[in-house]
């Protein structure tokens, strides 16, 4: 079922959401802002993920592995070689490490970590002999001889790495995850995508306008957005939009579309968002907020760090209605001597709900809008495709985001600074140097488009 056939099922949602874009889109789309920096990245990395062929080309070498189908699977022995890694289609990526690989190699550090800690493949690897500590099954993994088919397409792992090599800016790095928002199946991965924790920026308020939705605030509702706003209590905060720029009022929708951070600021002062609201949607979407990590008004506005593959994750639950989403990379493991030891088929089912779908489709409805017509715009697709995204910058220009999902692919590029107190002039979530940007006040971390 594709987006929108999900938003038409939707009902009273859709109808909601669809008056608010119908209302704003025409001063979005005096107000919007273009560059390349992020949104040109994301679009090609998107475009040539769903463009990919999944059918294996047949002029390259496969890895063949006679299968077997002898119901007493043999205990892995350490001392069979390598064990090495393929693409869906069966291209060879590489080799298992027995110690952590480089966290440039994501498809290694992503397969690693799986087999080593996902407790239903552990368990499996266990039946047959991998057992120890995580360093001994570590070990004992890279010279078993094993052959793991994962998830990851060949071409789509090349349209990843070929758009961050094009857009990365000098002396930045980058990284994309793209995953299969139903299944949950992990089909590219660039960069320190599975290791790297940043500053999320704007692209964190789904997770606040879902909370928003839940605690009772309408679509069509106008909220404030002032210059600037204050959030009570024993250490007042204050937060201020881009040039101190007087939105007047916004609803929820157009907030987003704008980056707007002053109306999220009045929904918590006057009691009607909360930050538990706040952190447990978070939790409900994959990123729960970590035990030692402040509970800050800045919040509301991204000051929450995340890893890309978190981000992907919660962006697929909304692709998804809002069901959670099994995120894998590893489809089969296989015996030297051919015999399935673990098949991702046999996992019980996931997709639980985590959000009512009504409250999934109008968050989907609001980042519509700022693919169209708000600072997402160079992220949109022109073929027709249903699709949805938000861009995030830090303040610094140390981090640059955009998520953004169809109804096959959820996306997520990341692009920043190595150290995150570093500066990348000119890097935007959202466009260029002349994009749109925002900040926050008082010398906190602040977030932006």
């Amino acid at each position: 079922m594709t987006l929108e056939e999900e938003l038409r099922r939707s009902g009273r949602a859709v109808a909601d959401s669809a008056a608010v874009c119908r209302m704003t889109a025409s001063d979005l789309h005096r107000r919007r802002r273009r560059g390349r920096a992020i949104g040109g990245a994301a679009l090609l990395s998107i475009v040539g993920i769903i463009g990919a062929a999944i059918a294996y080309p047949g002029d390259r070498d496969r890895f063949q592995v006679d299968m077997v189908g002898e119901p007493q699977l043999p205990r892995i022995q350490v001392g069979n070689g390598p064990t090495r890694l393929l693409t869906a289609e069966g291209e060879s990526i590489g080799m298992l490490a027995a110690s952590a690989p480089d966290p440039s190699e994501p498809v290694e550090v992503r397969v690693r970590d799986e087999l080593l800690d996902d407790p239903i493949v552990a368990a499996r690897l266990a039946e047959v002999g991998v057992v120890g500590d995580r360093d001994v099954r570590a070990a004992h993994l890279a010279d078993a001889g094993l052959v793991v088919e994962t998830t990851l397409r060949s071409d789509a792992l090349a349209a990843a790495r070929d758009a961050t090599v094009e857009f990365t800016p000098d002396h930045a790095l980058s990284a994309v995850v793209a995953l299969d928002p139903v299944s949950g199946e992990v089909v590219a991965l660039s960069g320190p995508a599975a290791t790297i924790e940043r500053t999320a920026g704007s692209a964190y308020m789904p997770i606040v306008m879902t909370a928003a939705l839940e605690a009772g605030v309408s679509m069509v509702e106008r909220i404030p957005a002032p210059p600037e706003a204050t959030v009570g209590g024993p250490q007042p905060w204050t937060v201020s939009n881009f040039s101190s720029e007087d939105y007047g009022m916004l609803t929820m929708a157009e907030s987003l579309a704008q980056s707007a951070n002053t109306p999220w600021a009045v929904l918590l002062d006057e009691g009607r968002l909360s930050l538990d609201d706040v952190t447990q949607a978070a939790e409900r979407l994959g990123v729960p907020v970590a035990p030692d990590d402040p509970v800050v008004p800045a919040l509301v506005v991204g000051v929450a760090e995340m890893s890309p593959m978190e981000m992907a994750r919660a962006y697929a639950t909304f692709a998804n209605s809002g069901r959670s989403v099994d995120v894998h990379a590893i489809r089969r493991v296989l015996h030297p001597e051919g015999q399935v030891i673990y098949d991702a088929t046999t996992r019980p089912a996931a997709n639980e709900p985590q959000l009512d779908p009504a409250v999934a489709a109008h968050v989907r409805a609001a980042m519509e809008t700022v693919v169209c017509c708000g600072t997402g715009t160079e992220a949109a697709l022109a073929d027709g495709t249903p699709h949805f995204g938000k861009t995030g910058t830090t303040s610094r220009q140390s981090d640059a985001w955009f998520a953004g999902s169809t109804p096959g692919l959820t996306a997520v590029v990341w692009m920043g600074a190595p150290e995150p107190q570093a500066t990348i002039p000119g890097l935007l979530g959202g466009g260029g140097v002349n994009g749109q940007q925002e900040f926050l006040a008082g010398g906190q971390e602040i977030s932006s488009p």
